[in-house]
Parts: C-alpha cells; sequence; structure tokens
C-alpha cells in the first residue's frame, strides 16, 4: 500500500512537472516571468495544476491516450494565451512540438521496455495500473526533455524562434502525425494484431526523429544565412547612403574654404568700419552653411543613429527644424531593416511634406524605452490634408503605383510585433505615434 502511494505521488509529480517545464520554456521564448501579473500567476499554477493531475490521472489508466494528448494542447494552448496574450500561432508551435515530442519520447521508452519485458509489457506499462517500470519511462523521457529544455534556453533562440515559427509549427504537425501513427503501432502489437518488434519501433522512431530535428535544423540554418545576407545587403547600403551624404557635405565645405579668402576681405571691411552687427551676421550665416561630417550619437544604437544623423542633415539641408528628443536605447529586438523602415520611411514621409510648406517648417522626433514599453514619436507640420485609406495615409507623389508602400511596410512591423499606431493631424501638424509592449 506504501508502495503504491509512492508511485502515484511519483507519476503525479512527473506530470505535474513536465507542465511546469513546459512553461519555463514558453517564458524563455516569450515573456520573462518576473513581467506576469498577479492574475496571469493564477491561471499559471491553475493550469500547471490542473493539466498535470489529469494526465496522472490518465496515465495511472493507460501509457499515452489519444483524446487527453489533444485536450492537453488544447488547454495548454488556452491558458498560454490567457498569460501571455499574444503570439497565438508561436505559441501553437511550441505546444504541439514540445507535447508531441514529449510524447514520442515515451513512446520510444516504452518500446524499449516491451523488449525487456515481452509478453508482461501490456500488464506492467501498457494498461491499468501502476509500476516502477512505467514511471521509469516516464522519468527517462522528463529528463531528455529537461536537458534539451536547458539547451535551449543557454542558446539564446529567443531573438530568432519568432521568424522560425513557421518551421517549428510544421515540425509540430509532423511530431502529431508520428504520435498517433507510433501509438496504433504499438496498439496493433500490444493487442496481438501486429508481431511483436519493439526494436524495430525503436530504431524506426529514433531515425525518424533524427531525419525531422536534422531537416528543421537545415531549414533553420537556411533560414539564418538568408537573414544575415539580407543584413549584409541593409549594412552596405547605409554605408552606401552614408558615404554619398557625407560626400555632399565635405563637397559642400571644400566650396566655402575655397572661398575663404573672399570671406576675410568681407570680415576685414566690417571689422574696419565697425559694422560688428553686420560681422555677426554675416559669420553666422557662414557658420550655418558648414555642415557636420561626423556622425552623431543620439541613443547608442548604431542604426538608429545613423538614419536620424542623415535625415537631420537632410532637413537641414532642406531648411527644416529639426527637433530630436531621444534617450539611450538598450539592444532592441527589431532586426535591422526593420529599424531603417520604420525610421527611415517615416521621417522620408515628414522631410517630403515639410517641403510643401511655405512658412514655418519642422520635424519633432521623440524616442523613449521605458521598461517592456517603447515609444517613438514624430510631428511634422503640413501644408495639406493626407488622405486617410485603411491603415495609414496615401501616398501625394505623383506615381501612385510605385509608392505609398513605406507606411505598409511600417504597419506590417506594427503587425509582427503587436505594436500600436495611431495618426492625428491638428493645427498644420501631422503626428504618428508608434507604441511597443513587452519589449525585451
Amino acid at each position: 500500500m506504501r508502495d503504491e502511494a509512492i508511485l502515484n505521488g511519483a507519476l503525479f509529480a512527473i506530470s505535474i512537472y513536465e507542465v511546469w517545464l513546459y512553461y519555463q520554456l514558453l517564458f524563455e521564448i516569450l515573456i520573462e516571468k518576473k513581467y506576469l501579473k498577479r492574475s496571469s500567476m493564477v491561471i499559471l499554477w491553475m493550469s500547471i495544476i490542473l493539466v498535470g493531475v489529469s494526465l496522472g490521472i490518465n496515465r495511472k489508466l493507460i501509457l499515452f491516450s489519444d483524446s487527453l494528448f489533444i485536450l492537453t494542447v488544447a488547454l495548454l494552448i488556452f491558458f498560454s494565451y490567457l498569460i501571455i496574450k499574444r503570439r497565438t500561432f508561436l505559441i501553437v508551435s511550441i505546444v504541439l512540438v514540445y507535447h508531441a515530442f514529449v510524447s514520442l519520447l515515451d513512446f520510444l521508452f516504452a518500446f524499449i521496455g516491451m523488449h525487456f519485458l515481452n509478453d508482461k509489457f501490456a500488464e506492467v506499462i501498457y494498461y491499468n495500473g501502476i509500476s516502477v517500470q512505467k514511471i521509469v519511462v516516464y522519468i527517462f523521457s522528463r529528463m531528455i526533455t529537461t536537458v534539451l529544455v536547458i539547451i535551449i534556453i543557454k542558446s539564446n533562440l529567443k531573438k530568432d524562434i519568432y521568424d522560425l515559427r513557421r518551421i517549428l509549427f510544421s515540425m509540430g504537425i509532423i511530431f502529431v502525425i508520428l504520435v498517433r501513427g507510433y501509438q496504433f503501432y504499438m496498439a496493433s502489437m500490444v493487442l496481438g494484431e501486429r508481431t511483436r518488434n519493439a526494436l524495430g519501433g525503436v530504431l524506426s522512431l529514433v531515425t525518424v526523429i533524427v531525419i525531422i530535428i536534422f531537416i528543421g535544423m537545415l531549414l533553420s540554418k537556411n533560414k539564418m544565412i538568408k537573414m544575415e545576407y539580407d543584413f549584409l545587403l541593409l549594412k552596405e547600403e547605409l554605408e552606401r547612403q552614408k558615404y554619398e551624404g557625407l560626400n555632399s557635405a565635405l563637397e559642400k565645405n571644400k566650396e566655402l574654404v575655397h572661398d575663404i579668402k573672399n570671406h576675410y576681405l568681407v570680415i576685414s571691411e566690417y571689422e574696419s568700419l565697425g559694422e560688428y552687427k553686420k560681422l555677426h551676421d554675416y559669420v553666422e550665416e557662414l557658420k550655418s552653411d558648414f555642415i557636420k561630417v561626423n556622425p552623431q550619437i543620439f541613443t547608442g544604437n548604431y542604426v538608429v543613429d545613423l538614419i536620424l544623423s542623415q535625415k537631420k542633415m537632410l532637413s537641414e539641408q532642406k531648411n527644416i527644424n529639426f527637433i530630436l528628443r531621444a534617450m539611450p536605447l538598450p539592444n532592441l529586438p527589431f532586426k535591422e531593416r526593420e529599424i531603417c523602415t520604420i525610421f527611415g520611411n517615416l521621417l522620408d514621409n515628414a522631410i517630403e511634406a515639410c517641403e510643401k510648406v511655405d512658412s514655418l517648417r519642422w520635424i519633432s522626433v521623440e524616442i523613449e524605452k521605458q521598461k517592456n514599453l517603447f515609444f517613438i514619436q514624430i510631428i511634422n507640420t503640413i501644408n495639406e490634408m493626407p488622405q486617410k485609406y485603411e491603415k495609414g495615409f496615401l501616398t501625394s507623389k505623383i506615381n501612385k503605383e510605385l509608392h505609398g508602400f513605406g507606411l505598409k511596410s511600417v504597419q506590417r512591423i506594427m503587425d509582427e510585433y503587436e505594436g500600436d499606431i495611431l495618426y492625428q493631424i491638428e493645427n498644420d501638424t501631422f503626428a504618428v505615434r508608434l507604441s511597443f509592449f513587452d519589449i525585451e
């Protein structure tokens, strides 16, 4: 009686631990546990206990149940969404891969048990009751799962996992199909409908899992290589734009230096005549004509600072007052091309709008990062009311077929990171405000 109670306790502890381990993986990928609200923590532990106890009760009756498998997947998806409230597709992918992979490991060690127990396998492991051998099957599966979860956590996949979500989902679907297939395969052996071949089950299952993981790694590697290639192209384009901008500034400065003798004569004349007011105005005019060629540091983020420097210089060349309020930015979760898309398109639109203004021209840029909130605000003067469409504003350029994609690209990034974008027109100004939540 005492031994049975210990085994029952071990079975329930293993099942609860399995669900708890899933959430550790989920939090590492999507959100840190310390940022969860109290209500989310209540839902978390309620789901761990509910799903874990359900698994424990069912596993006393049978090694694996397809109906409970489906129910567990559905409950984990539901509770995970209640806790995190975003990135549902990625949550579904993680649940499918995790739970299906654990089930396949259970089948793997069950096949090993079948090899050693022969005819006693159905009684000791597969059907009713609890036994040390059944506990060992579950323990070995969770040990391997724990090691893999630790490897994933230490490999810092968080920044890349979202880009690999489709590959992850595909692997999850394949794992679920395999779970169903090997359930029938094992059940047919237990019922005597198929010749018992436990080692064949072990070898085929290991081979299939290894092949799927290998293919998944190849696809992931190919995806990462493509992303790195896109980054290199972006970097080359940014460097080219930076060179062209700096080269333009240097050429203008060379012109001013070339005319220094003439400037010196004018300055001397004003000084000798005592025309100090005119002298001061002339010097200030010369000073404003010189353009700084050294890159400025506004946020500490290289790509953001580079774009801000370029757009600030371009604005000053077009007699647009560029007002910037920014704070130091730690690592942002965006890719470099996404940063370029957001700031480049919005600032280009602001400069274009200001060029049409006959009176006061100005652009105000505000960038803030407070804990998990990232906020961008760009306000500029306007001369005409932009025409609104479903998710932004239509271009005012002549060739609308070739233009107007800028705000669509920004909106796509906002949708991907589940951010909010707000447009506002007031007192001859146009404002766009971008807010990102749960930004690490």
